[in-house]
């Protein structure tokens, strides 16, 4: 769990980063094939780049299952 922690934090941290200069943008494309890690991931990202220049663009089928709909609603 810790390891997994740290590398959220290096992701959020180099993302936050590579958007410092002119901001950056993230395609994300078959979210709804995601597994639960990688969408643990996407919301921890999403969470911290907040403040950052970083514009996520997310796509996905609607009617994703249940994990993808979680993170969705979460993070709106």
């Amino acid at each position: 769990e810790e390891d997994r922690a740290r590398l959220f934090d290096a992701v959020a941290a180099a993302l936050a980063r590579a958007a410092e200069p002119a901001g950056l943008v993230v395609v994300l494309d078959d979210l709804h094939w995601a597994d639960r890690s990688s969408l643990e991931l996407l919301r921890h990202v999403a969470r911290a780049a907040a403040g950052a220049r970083v514009l996520l663009v997310l796509a996905f089928r609607e009617n994703g299952p249940a994990p993808l709909t979680d993170v969705l609603e979460d993070l709106s």
